[in-house]
C-alpha cells in the first residue's frame, strides 16, 4: 500500500518533466514581450511553432518504431536531459536574433520542445502507469508543472523590479528538470516492482478482468463514447490553446495582470485536473454541458480582445474556463470504451488501445488548429487597432 501511495506522489512530479520548457517559456511571456521583436504577437508565434513540432513528431513515431526498436525508459529519460539543456539556452540566449526580426534562440527552443513534450507524453504512460491512480498522477503531474514554474516567477515579477534575473530563474527551472529525471528513474524502478509482485500473486488475465469489473462497478463517470471522446478533446483542447497564452497580451497592457492571467490558468487547470480523482465525477459528467459552457467563455474572450473589460473580470473567466477544460479533458482522455455485449476482455483493451490513440491525435489536432487560428486572430487584431 505504501508503495502504491509513494508511486502515486512520485508519478506527479515526474509528470511534468517533459512540458517543464514551454511551461517556463510561457511563464516569462510578460517579460519577452518587452524585451524581443515579435512584441505581443510573440505568444502565438511560439505557440504555432511548439504545436506544429508536436503534431509531426506524433506521427513520425511510429515509422521510427517500425524501423528500429526504442527503449521507452531510455528514450524518455534522454528527452528530459535535452529539456535541461534547451531551459539553460533559453536562459541565457533568449535575446539572440536574425536582424532584430527573429527571435531565433527562443524559436528554436519552442520547436524543440514540442518534440520532448511529445515524445514525454507518448513514452510516460507505457513507461511510467500501471493502474488507473498512476494515469490520475501524471495527469495531475501534466498540470503541476505549469503552477511551479508561474509561481516562481510570479515570486520574481512580484515588484516593479525584477527580484531575480531571468538566468536564474531558468538555471532554477534546470534544477527542478533534474530533480524530475532523477524521479522519472525512481518511479520506473516501484513500477517494475510493483508489477512483478503482482505477476507473482495472480495471472495476468485475472488482474485485468478485475480492473475491468472495478472500472464497470466504480469508475461508470470515466466510460464515455468511442467517438464522444475525441471530440470532448478537441473542443476542450481548442479553446484552451487558442486563448492560452496567445490572447493575454490583448486582453490587458498591463504586465503584472499579464503574470496573473498565466498564474490563474496553471492553478486553475491544475485544480480541474485534480478534482477528477474524488468521487464528484460520478455526478458531474455530461461533457456536452461543459462544452457549451466553454463556447460562451471562448466567445467572450475573442470580445474583450477589441472591448475594453476590467482585469479582474477577466481573470474571473479565464479561471472558471481553465478548470472546466481541466476538468473535462481529464474524464474524457481517460475515459474507457463502453465494452459491447459479447466483446471478450482482449477486445476491450484493444479497443481502449485505439481510444487513447485517437484522443491524442484529436488533442494534438486541436492544439495545432488553435495555434493557426490564433496566430492569424493576432495578426488581424494588430491590424485593426
Amino acid at each position: 500500500m505504501s508503495n502504491e501511495v509513494g508511486l502515486f506522489f512520485i508519478n506527479v512530479f515526474a509528470a511534468y518533466g517533459p512540458f517543464n520548457v514551454i511551461n517556463a517559456l510561457w511563464a516569462q511571456f510578460a517579460e519577452f514581450n518587452n524585451v524581443l521583436p515579435e512584441g505581443d504577437s510573440l505568444n502565438s508565434t511560439v505557440n504555432l511553432v511548439y504545436n506544429i513540432a508536436n503534431l509531426l513528431c506524433l506521427f513520425v513515431m511510429p515509422f521510427l518504431h517500425k524501423c528500429r526498436k526504442l527503449n521507452d525508459f531510455i528514450l524518455l529519460e534522454s528527452m528530459l536531459i535535452l529539456a535541461v539543456i534547451l531551459l539553460l539556452l533559453l536562459g541565457f540566449l533568449y535575446k539572440v536574433t536574425i536582424n532584430n526580426k527573429i527571435s531565433i534562440v527562443l524559436l528554436s527552443v519552442s520547436f524543440l520542445s514540442g518534440i520532448v513534450g511529445c515524445f514525454g507524453v507518448t513514452y510516460i504512460f507505457p513507461t511510467l502507469s500501471t493502474s488507473d491512480k498512476q494515469k490520475s498522477a501524471i495527469s495531475i503531474g501534466l498540470s503541476l508543472g505549469g503552477v511551479t514554474v508561474n509561481l516562481i516567477s510570479s515570486i520574481q515579477q512580484s515588484t516593479s523590479t525584477l527580484l531575480f534575473s531571468i538566468q536564474v530563474f531558468y538555471i532554477i527551472a534546470s534544477i527542478i528538470q533534474v530533480i524530475t529525471i532523477i524521479l522519472v528513474g525512481w518511479s520506473r524502478y516501484l513500477a517494475l516492482n510493483n508489477k512483478k509482485r503482482q505477476q507473482e500473486s495472480e495471472p495476468l488475465i485475472e488482474q485485468v478482468n478485475d480492473q475491468a469489473e472495478n472500472q464497470t462497478k466504480k469508475q461508470v463517470q470515466k466510460i464515455v463514447s468511442k467517438y464522444y471522446g475525441p471530440m470532448a478533446i478537441f473542443c476542450s483542447s481548442f479553446f484552451y490553446y487558442f486563448a492560452t497564452p496567445n490572447l493575454f497580451p490583448y486582453f490587458s497592457k498591463n504586465k503584472s495582470w499579464r503574470q496573473t492571467f498565466n498564474l490563474l490558468v496553471s492553478i486553475f487547470n491544475f485544480l480541474g485536473r485534480l478534482i477528477t480523482i474524488t468521487p464528484i465525477t460520478r455526478y458531474i459528467n455530461r461533457l456536452e454541458i461543459i462544452v457549451c459552457i466553454l463556447v460562451i467563455f471562448f466567445i467572450f474572450e475573442i470580445i474583450i480582445c477589441f472591448v475594453h473589460v476590467h482585469e479582474a473580470i477577466t481573470a474571473t473567466a479565464i479561471s472558471i474556463h481553465m478548470f472546466l477544460a481541466g476538468y473535462m479533458s481529464t474524464i474524457a482522455y481517460y475515459g474507457q470504451v463502453q465494452k459491447e455485449e459479447g466483446d471478450d476482455i482482449e477486445d476491450k483493451i484493444k479497443a481502449n488501445k485505439q481510444y487513447q490513440k485517437n484522443v491524442s491525435i484529436s488533442n494534438q489536432i486541436a492544439c495545432l488548429s488553435a495555434s493557426v487560428c490564433a496566430f492569424g486572430f493576432c495578426k488581424l487584431i494588430d491590424y485593426v487597432k
